[in-house]
Order: C-alpha cells, then structure tokens, then sequence
C-alpha cells in the first residue's frame, strides 16, 4: 500500500473526505518525523490501546505475561497451533504480543 491507496481506503472506510484524511495522516506522520513518537507506538495507540506502549516495562520472558499469551491464543480462533507453528513475526503481530514471550511460550507448550 501506498500513501495515496492507505488516503483512499481510510476516506472510503471513515466516509470523510480524502482532503480531511491526508490532513490527518500527515499530522500523524509528523509526530513520526519530529520524533515524538516511534512508529510502533503511534501502530499501537491507532490500534486502541489504552496504556502507551511502555507504560509497563517488563521482561518479555516473564512467567505471568507468557501465560497471558498461551491463554489468548486458546480463544483465538487460530487457536495454540498457530501460536506454536505460525511465523514468528506473524505470531507476534496477531496475539500483539513480543516475539521474546512467543518463544517463551512455544517452549513452555513443547
């Protein structure tokens, strides 16, 4: 996807103008620019997050936080196979989870 498709599905999606879109992303991607907020923590409030990204620093590996995991994957409906097989990155990205606590939890499920 390019800048003009992701200004022409947000407009279709929102049903806001795409002049009013662009607006938008641009204001979004300046705060990228200027520093003052890292991609994947503007990714993670536009996904709804309610706490910043690192509100919580913990160790990803963390006996707690990988059975969080273990149990959101048990009522996702790709489910403990996909947690357990699925590519790493992927696996990561879908249970919004680190890729150091999805390791943690395919060793715990072996």
């Amino acid at each position: 996807m390019n800048h003009a498709q992701l200004v022409r599905d947000a407009a279709s999606l929102s049903v806001l103008p795409e002049a009013t879109v662009e607006s938008v992303i641009a204001a979004l991607a300046d705060l990228v620019h200027r520093s003052r907020v890292s991609p994947d923590e503007l990714l993670h409030a536009l996904l709804g997050a309610a706490d910043p990204l690192h509100a919580h620093p913990v160790d990803p590996r963390d006996s707690h936080v990988v059975a969080q995991l273990v149990e959101r994957a048990k009522a996702h409906p790709l489910g403990l196979d996909y947690l357990k097989g699925g590519h790493l990155g992927s696996v990561a990205v879908t249970f919004e989870a680190h890729a150091f606590t999805v390791l943690a939890a395919r060793e715990l499920l072996r």
